[in-house]
């Protein structure tokens, strides 16, 4: 593709964004300038997360700290119990030690180039060139999955993902530089498309500003990119739960530590998580008589599947230290991650 067609299709992608721009909560108004706070904060959730998903928790997030001030004064605590239901955990806590870091060193403002953008906890490539371009109108490549998708079409790029991103990122780079000075709203069209349009099923070709430019719509060969490697299948986890409710009806819960999986979240205590069912151990509560339930608790991590048999006994509430005690409609107060509330429904489910 030259110069003259990069243009032409750079004219035609904002044309029609002009005209199709989705609506978003984070999203700056055509003429209007975005608010850097938001557009990081959303970029932040949006991690690994659907957009549906994502504009319940953003608005709650802005109306409970405005601004990267606010937020960076909260407690970790208050922060994970907004966050909860959100999963990735580790996004809330970097985002917490990323926002004191703009306080400390930024005097409070977000930083509007890639390299500090980048030296945030929590920030990556992605995450540092979607700010760079879409709060502050500088040139950036943001390669998403819907990118990839459109760029991989466009020019039928026969290297597969993950190891061939260079190649989409090369070609990424070609459709978004230019004189336009749109960069922002370059990267938020191409996204746009790839989310609305150029599906990775049954795309709409139809109602493409760009499909004459595009490769794989003249082979009729759209579905077949991106080309991916084969996923690996993923391991599974065991481990045993131990439901401990008192007098009052409320539940024996604890904070996790500061590393590893769920990090600084409440908790129903579990046993080690481990490959093997055969190697769990009941090494905790054994002086209190637990009752196996019925069936099992079942959940999918990104990157492993979690099997839970959940045991449940009755306890006096000052029988056990080290613990909160926490009823069923104040959960959310805890910040209690939902394979927690899994277990939760699970044991009233089956002891009912």
């Amino acid at each position: 593709m030259n110069d003259k067609q990069v243009k032409q299709f750079q004219q035609k992608l904002l044309t029609w964004y002009d005209k199709h721009r989705r609506v978003m909560p984070w999203r700056a108004l055509e003429g209007h300038n975005a608010d850097p706070y938001h557009v990081w904060l959303s970029e932040i959730m949006l991690q690994q997360t659907t957009i549906a998903t994502v504009k319940g928790y953003f608005d709650v997030f802005v109306s409970t700290w405005p601004t990267v001030k606010d937020l960076a004064a909260a407690e970790e605590d208050a922060i994970l119990a907004k966050w909860s239901g959100l999963g990735y955990y580790s996004r809330a806590r970097n985002l917490h030690k990323a926002a004191r870091v703009i306080v400390n060193d930024f005097n409070g403002r977000i930083p509007d180039n890639y390299d500090d953008l980048l030296s945030l906890p929590g920030v990556g490539d992605y995450t540092a060139s979607a700010v760079t371009a879409i709060a502050f109108n500088k040139q950036a490549t943001v390669l998403d999955g819907n990118v990839e998708r459109v760029v991989s079409r466009i020019f039928e790029i026969q290297e597969k993902l993950p190891k061939g991103k260079k190649y989409y990122r090369e070609k990424a780079v070609l459709l978004s530089v230019g004189d336009h000075n749109r960069y922002g709203d370059m990267a938020q069209a191409t996204m746009d498309l790839g989310s609305t349009l150029c599906a990775p099923k049954n795309p709409k070709c139809g109602q493409c500003p760009v499909a004459d430019m595009c490769g794989a719509k003249a082979s009729n060969t759209q579905e077949e990119y991106p080309k991916k490697e084969k996923k690996k299948a993923i391991p599974k986890k065991y481990a045993h739960a131990y439901v401990m409710v008192n007098e009052k009806g409320q539940f024996f819960m604890r904070k996790r530590g500061d590393k590893g999986m769920l990090a600084g979240m409440y908790e129903i205590p579990t046993s080690e998580w481990l490959l093997k069912k055969k190697d769990i151990q009941d090494t905790e509560f054994t002086d209190i008589e637990f009752t196996l339930l019925k069936g099992n608790v079942k959940h999918v991590f990104s990157h492993f599947e979690f099997y839970i048999n959940v045991y449940m006994a009755p306890v006096k509430h000052d029988s056990v230290c080290k613990c909160v005690w926490v009823d069923m409609d104040n959960l959310e107060a805890y910040g209690v991650p939902t394979v927690m509330k899994k277990i939760i429904y699970h044991a009233l489910k089956k002891s009912a």
